[in-house]
């Protein structure tokens, strides 16, 4: 989960507490029970939004520099250089 979703899961947990204190002693669990639907919520959430977004940066490098060594490659093919020859 990211630190993000973290801090919203401990602000829900302080809100919460504070709500578990002030209700009447048989609603503890429901709040508690809410509380956790709510943090299973914003760290799928989270995780889902960090998971798209280092899937992005870990494969658009990959695939920049693919299609570099693709368009050299291409470029060089006639003369059988390597394509080491485009990064000197």
């Amino acid at each position: 989960m990211t630190g993000w979703g973290c801090v919203a899961v401990g602000l829900t947990a302080i809100v919460a507490t504070v709500l578990s204190h002030k209700e009447a002693e048989g609603q503890w669990f429901a709040i508690w029970v809410g509380e956790a639907v709510i943090a299973a919520a914003i760290g799928f959430t989270t995780m889902y939004l960090k998971a798209r977004r280092r899937f992005f940066t870990a494969w658009f490098a990959p695939i920049v520099g693919g299609a570099i060594l693709r368009v050299c490659d291409r470029e060089h093919m006639r003369t059988r250089e390597a394509c080491a020859y485009c990064f000197p």
